[in-house]
C-alpha cells in the first residue's frame, strides 16, 4: 500500500513539473472506450510500436515508444487489457515515455512469435452488419423445415482484432472452409463467415447479441437456431462440427437396424408415419440436439419396424442404455424430455466431460462418490438406482475418486465434498442446474437410499448450496465445524483457541484496562 501511494505521488509530481525535461520520464493518463485501441504494441511489455491514423491512440496523444504501465490503476498485464477492451465501460491507461536510452524492458512473460499471419480469405467470407443480416440471418431463419431448403448453413466466427486465440484460429477456419467446400456431399452444406467485433461500433453491437466476453466464439446458424462450437479450434474439428450440424436433422432407417446396436454409439428412433404430427415434433427435437445426438425414424411396415413397438413409439439403441417407456402425448416437450432423460445409462459416470450434459437436462442427479476398488458400494448403489430411476424423477451418476481429474472437479464444483471424496467414501449427494447441489454427511448409508431419503435431502435447507452469499457463508461454517470435529488437528485447535483467548484476555487485555482506569483515577485525585 505504501509503495502504491509513493508511486502515485511520484507520478503526480512528474506531471506537475511539466513533463518537459529531457532527463525525466513523461507520464500520460488517457481514457479509452472498449474496442479497437488504434495502437500497435509489443503486448508482452506494453511498449507502443504503432499509432493508427484517426484512432483512439492518436486522439489521446499516444506516441510510439510509450510503455503502458497501468490499467484503471492496476499494474499493466495483457490479459487485464484484453478484459477492458472486451468490456462495456470506458477505462484509463497510464503510459510513460522514458528518455533515451530506454531502460531494458523486463523479460517478456511469453514470447508470442508463433502468432500466424492473417490469412487471405478465399473460402471464408468477412461480413459487416448489413451482409450479416443478408447472408446469415435471412438464410438461416427464412427456412420452413421440411418444405424448403436453405442454400447453405452459415458457420460464423466472431473475433476481435487484438485476440491471440482468434489470430491462431483464423487460418484453421479458412483451411476448414476449403476442406468442406471441396469434399462436402451434404444436400445443404455449411458456408464459413467471419465478423470482426471491434471494427466499428455497429460491429460491436451485432456481436453483443451473439457473443459473451470470450473470443473467438463460433456458431452455426440454421432453422432459427445458433449452435455453439465448443471443441479445440483446429481445421479438422471446425470441418467435422460444421458438417455434423449441417446434416439433415433426422435420418430414415428402412431395412437394417443392427448398426443401431453398435457399442460405440447410440441413436434415438421414432416409429411413425410421415404425416404424423409426432414426426414434425421429432424433427424439432433433433434440431435442438443436432450437435449431441443422432435421431432417426422408421416407417411402419418396413423391415426395421418389426423390431419396434407399434407406431407411434420411440426407443433408443446403445450399449448400457435402459430406456424408460414413453408415456403420454407425442408433443415436442414430452419427446425432448424423454430424449434428455434416456441419453444416460441407469448409473452413468460423472466426469469433467459429462458434467455439462447432466446439468443441461435440468434433472436432479443423485450421485455416488466411490473409490474404484469399492465394487460392493457401486453395485449396491446401481441396484438401488435402477429401482428408483423408474419414477422418471431423477438421473443417477457415480464419481470415481481414484481419478485425479474427478477429485479436481469435486474440489472446484462441490467444495464441501472435497475431504469426503478422499476419506469418507461412499457418500451420496445431489446436484442440478448450473451451481446448485445438496450434501449431508448423513447420506453415507446406501442401504437407506430411497425416494424418502432423497426427498429429505432435497428439502433440507442445511443441505442446500446454491451459489448465494448466504449459502457461501453456510458452506464456510460447515467446513470449520467438520474440521473441528473430524480430525485430531481440529480437536486440538478447538481446545487451543479458547485457552489462547483466555490467556490473551488475562495477561494483556485486563492489565491494559487496569492501566487505563488507573490513569483516570490518578488524574481525578490531582484535581
Amino acid at each position: 500500500m505504501v509503495g502504491s501511494c509513493w508511486l502515485h505521488l511520484l507520478t503526480a509530481s512528474l506531471l506537475i513539473r511539466g513533463n518537459g525535461q529531457a532527463d525525466e520520464p513523461r507520464f500520460l493518463t488517457a481514457t479509452f472506450k472498449p474496442g479497437k485501441l488504434g495502437v500497435g504494441a509489443d503486448w508482452n511489455t506494453g511498449r507502443v510500436t504503432r499509432i493508427d491514423k484517426g484512432g483512439q491512440g492518436e486522439l489521446n496523444n499516444i506516441e510510439v515508444g510509450m510503455v503502458i504501465k497501468k490499467i484503471d490503476g492496476k499494474t499493466y498485464h495483457e490479459s487485464l487489457l484484453d478484459k477492458r477492451i472486451a468490456g462495456k465501460e470506458d477505462f484509463q491507461m497510464t503510459l510513460v515515455k522514458y528518455p533515451a536510452p530506454v531502460p531494458t524492458p523486463a523479460p517478456p512473460r511469453k514470447v508470442d512469435a508463433d502468432v500466424p499471419p492473417r490469412p487471405e480469405f478465399k473460402y471464408a467470407t468477412e461480413l459487416d452488419p448489413v451482409t450479416f443480416k443478408e447472408q446469415v440471418l435471412m438464410v438461416a431463419n427464412g427456412t420452413d423445415v421440411g418444405k424448403k431448403k436453405a442454400p447453405y448453413h452459415p458457420f460464423v466466427m466472431f473475433h476481435m482484432s487484438w485476440c491471440k486465440h482468434c489470430k491462431h484460429a483464423m487460418p484453421e477456419f479458412e483451411k476448414a472452409a476449403e476442406m468442406v467446400e471441396k469434399r462436402s456431399t451434404l444436400p445443404v452444406y455449411p458456408k464459413f463467415f467471419l465478423v470482426e467485433c471491434d471494427h466499428t461500433p455497429e460491429h460491436q453491437a451485432l456481436c453483443d447479441v451473439y457473443t459473451t466476453s470470450s473470443y473467438p466464439l463460433i456458431r452455426l446458424f440454421r432453422d432459427h437456431r445458433a449452435v455453439v462450437f465448443n471443441s479445440p479450434r483446429i481445421a479438422q474439428n471446425f470441418a467435422m462440427f460444421a458438417t455434423q450440424v449441417s446434416r439433415p436433422p433426422i435420418m430414415e432407417i428402412s431395412d437394417e437396424i443392427s448398426m443401431l446396436k453398435s457399442p460405440q454409439s447410440y441413436i434415438f428412433v421414432l416409429h411413425a408415419n410421415l404425416n404424423d404430427a409426432a414426426l414434425q415434433h421429432w424433427t424439432d427435437v433433433a434440431l435442438d440436439n443436432i450437435a449431441e445426438h443422432t435421431l432417426a425414424f422408421v416407417r411402419p411396415g418396413s423391415k426395421a419396424s418389426t423390431l419396434l413397438q407399434a407406431a407411434p413409439s420411440v426407443n433408443v439403441f446403445g450399449k448400457g442404455l435402459e430406456p424408460l417407456p414413453f408415456e403420454g402425448d407425442f408433443t415436442r416437450d414430452a419427446l425432448s424430455q424423454w430424449v434428455s432423460f434416456n441419453q444416460f445409462a441407469p448409473v452413468a459416470q460423472l466426469t469433467i466431460y459429462s458434467e455439462s450434459a447432466f446439468r443441461k437436462t435440468g434433472y436432479v442427479v443423485i450421485t455416488l462418490l466411490y473409490h474404484t476398488d469399492d465394487k460392493s458400494s457401486f453395485s449396491q448403489f446401481e441396484f438401488k438406482a435402477k429401482q428408483l430411476r423408474k419414477s422418471g424423477r431423477f438421473l443417477f451418476a457415480a464419481v470415481d475418486t481414484a481419478d485425479p481429474d474427478n477429485l479436481a472437479m469435486i474440489d472446484y464444483k462441490f467444495p464441501l465434498l472435497s475431504s469426503s471424496a478422499a476419506a469418507k467414501t461412499p457418500l451420496v449427494f445431489a446436484f442440478s442446474g448450473k451451481e446448485t447441489y445438496w450434501e449431508s454427511p448423513s447420506m453415507n448409508d446406501l442401504s437407506t437410499l430411497s425416494m424418502e431419503s432423497i426427498d429429505a435431502l432435497l428439502t433440507d435447507p442445511e443441505a442446500l448450496q446454491d451459489g448465494s452469499m448466504l449459502c457461501w457463508i453456510k458452506g464456510k461454517r460447515k467446513m470449520v465445524e467438520r474440521f473441528v470435529t473430524g480430525s485430531k488437528e481440529g480437536k486440538m485447535f478447538a481446545v487451543a483457541v479458547p485457552i489462547a483467548v483466555f490467556a490473551l484476555f488475562k495477561h494483556f487485555i485486563v492489565p491494559c484496562c487496569r492501566a487505563v482506569f488507573a490513569d483516570d483515577d490518578d488524574s481525578t485525585k490531582q484535581d
